[in-house]
């Protein structure tokens, strides 16, 4: 079973709109019962501002996720092979997972080999993650796929699979 690994954008975006209509909605039920909008309304601005900023994470998550689907309607796709996991220098971490961008190699159509680099994604102890080092993270699990338009090879997506070894196996027995 090959899943895609989760994008930083599409979590962001799910936490902000939910803290920001949370708010909002403490705003609306607060400031009814007890009847004093006007101290309530920074709750209300904020709550509205934390929907924006996942509003705005949710739409590019969308704009990437058409990217690839465009790339994989008309683009090249080739296996590529993951040369280091670098860290963010955000730093962002969500529970135990971290964001990090992948640096990837492939070879084109005419042989050469040609260097890429991920969009943001999250990454935690439980994918498999080998080591790390400072220069970043080895994984041994991960499929990657790199979608390349035929008329700029600039325009690229890459899409990185975690590669359940379990899936597909046929045990003799089952201690379940």
């Amino acid at each position: 079973m090959i899943k895609e690994v989760r994008s930083t954008w599409r979590v962001w975006g799910k936490i902000c709109l939910t803290l920001g209509a949370g708010l909002f909605v403490l705003y609306v039920i607060l400031g009814a019962a007890f009847g004093f909008l006007s101290g309530m309304l920074a709750i209300g601005i904020n709550g509205v501002a934390w929907s924006a900023l996942g509003g705005g994470f949710y739409l590019y998550f969308q704009f990437i996720r058409r990217k690839l689907e465009r790339l994989r309607r008309e683009g090249l796709c080739y296996d590529a092979e993951i040369l280091r996991i670098v860290p963010n220098n955000s730093g962002i971490r969500i529970g135990a997972t971290i964001s990090v961008y992948a640096e990837c190699s492939y070879i084109n159509s005419e042989e050469k080999s040609c260097l890429v680099r991920s969009n943001s994604v999250l990454i935690g102890n439980f994918m498999g993650i080998s080591s790390y080092t400072p220069d970043g993270v080895q994984s041994q699990n991960w499929v990657v796929k790199v979608y390349v338009s035929t008329s700029d090879p600039r325009d690229y997506y890459v899409a990185i699979y975690e590669n359940d070894k379990t899936a597909n196996m046929k045990p003799d027995y089952d201690y379940r």
